[in-house]
Order: C-alpha cells, then structure tokens, then sequence
C-alpha cells in the first residue's frame, strides 16, 4: 500500500504506454494561481482585482525523476529508448496516478523536455532520469458520471452530483433530444448552485432534433431535420447543415449567456442543481456526462 503516486504515460492515441519505474520514483509539481494584484502610488500593499473571485489555476509543471533498473545493459537501453520515443511521439497525452485503493485518475499532460539521463562510469543496469511535463490544472475520473431522463414538464429540475472537489470546467456534455416536434423550444438551462445560465431561442423543428451544449470547446450545436433533399444526398433545403442527416450546426448565435458568465454550465464539488425550462409542449430527454474533477 502506498499514498497516490504517478504511475504511467497514456499517449494521444489511447494505447501506447510508458509506466514509471517505481525505483526511486519522485514526482514533484507546484500549481501556480492566477493572481490579479494593482500597485497603487503611494498606498501599501496592492489592490486585489479577483475581490472574492476564486484565483484561476494555471498549467502545472510536474518533474519527475527515477531510477530505471533493468536486469542487463541491454534491457536498460532498450527500456530508455521506450522512454523517450513514447514520450515525445505520444504527444499530448495523459498522466495518471495510483493511490492506496487501486484507483486512478488522470490529467492531460505534454512532455516539455526530453528525458534527461546522467551517465556515470560503472552504470551497467541502472539509469537515473528526469522528466518534465506540463500538465492541465485538475484530475479527473477514469468513469464518467451519466444519467438520462425523458421529461413532459416545462419545468424540470434534477441533483448532479460532481463526485469530485473541484469545478468540472470541461468535459461536461448535455444533450437534449426532442421525442416530437416542438419538443423543446426556447430552453433556459440554469445551474442554480453556481448561478450560471443558457438561453436558448430556437426549437426542435423535428421529433428526433438534438441541442448539444458542450463546456469543453464551449460549442452549442443542433441536429435538426434535414429539410427537403433535392438530388444528392448530401444537399438540403431549410435549417440543417449541408452535409446530410446526422450533420450538427452551430446554434450558438441563439444563445444568451449570463451577465457575467464567462463560459457554459459548469458544476460544483458536490451536489449541484440543475434546471431544464421549455416553452410549448414538454417532450424530450436528456442526457449529461462528465468526469468527476479533482485538485
């Protein structure tokens, strides 16, 4: 048993993996926050900008060194030369780490510096290592949190529940997908654990439309119906996009934000509560997932 520690190198492409020798292993890193002092001429101290705003977290820089210990010279380098070639050719990939009751968690990280390797005269299975990755500011899950539900209300409000202690502020897709035409229209979608909102003005122009908001790319696209196909497939006449059923538009230009609302819905450690408002005739599901997010 031991406390979380970093354990491997997923790359980009969801299979090529470097695991961390445990020998020696040390995995340090300092979060930097984003600060917003002013200096004032003549006065003490400096004037805060952020109030009582929480400090956004900025890129991790995480070093890790080690100790690689192979049974002969040669599995020694062919072990370093895995290191650095998944490293770098992983690209932007993810790290995780392992903790006492075998759960992992993992956070999107790039190698910054090829590994350093110091060599000594007399080292024949054992190498030290030093590696330096930039990483995302929060871990989070390895299994999604998800739920549907279909709803006939104008007003319908339901508990989500961020297993984690900090603010998921990506990852986090609602869909709502209308069962009749009409389904949904003009939604006002609230979290009314962190005060944020998005208006909606449009509506379902089919009994199978979907609105996808997505707090990752901060996107709010529509799967409408195809409208009237004249000759190819691939061509419409009336709301949907060019490029056949199944195509999503980008609906963003009907939605209103709040006040002071920097991005979509996010949610809080915890229990959040989240409301789904429609005009007209209820008739539609939806459907959120997200990665429950960690310091």
């Amino acid at each position: 048993m031991t406390i979380r520690y970093l354990e491997k190198f997923i790359a980009a492409d969801g299979t090529t993996t470097y695991t961390f020798p445990e020998n020696g292993l040390d995995w340090t890193e300092d979060g930097p926050l984003r600060t917003a002092y002013g200096s004032a001429i003549g006065a003490d101290g400096a004037h805060d900008f952020l109030g009582s705003g929480i400090a956004p977290k900025d890129m991790i820089p995480v070093n890790v060194s080690l100790l690689d210990v192979q049974s002969t010279a040669g599995a020694l380098e062919t072990d370093l030369d895995a290191m650095r070639a998944k490293l770098h050719i992983g690209a932007l990939g993810k790290l995780y780490t392992l903790d006492s009751t075998g759960t992992r968690r993992w956070s999107r990280a790039r190698l910054t510096a090829m590994p350093g390797t110091p060599r000594s005269v007399g080292q024949f299975v054992h190498q030290p290592a030093s590696l330096r990755f930039l990483r995302e500011p929060y871990w989070y899950d390895t299994s999604a949190t998800t739920a549907n539900a279909a709803v006939s209300s104008n007003y319908q409000s339901v508990t989500v529940t961020n297993p984690g202690n900090a603010y998921v502020k990506t990852g986090l897709v609602i869909t709502i997908t209308a069962s009749a035409i009409g389904g949904f229209s003009n939604l006002i979608l609230t979290n009314v654990t962190t005060g944020e909102q998005v208006r909606w003005n449009g509506y379902a122009r089919s009994a199978t439309s979907v609105l996808r908001i997505d707090n990752s790319d901060l996107s709010i696209k529509l799967l409408s119906d195809p409208g009237l196909v004249i000759g190819k497939s691939t061509s419409y006449i009336g709301q949907a996009a060019i490029g056949g059923a199944g195509v999503y538009s980008d609906a963003y230009a009907l939605a209103t934000l709040g006040p002071t609302q920097p991005g979509l819905i996010t949610l809080a450690p915890g229990a959040n509560t989240v409301v789904f408002q429609v005009d007209g005739s209820a008739s539609y599901t939806y459907l959120y997932t997200f990665y429950g997010a960690w310091s």
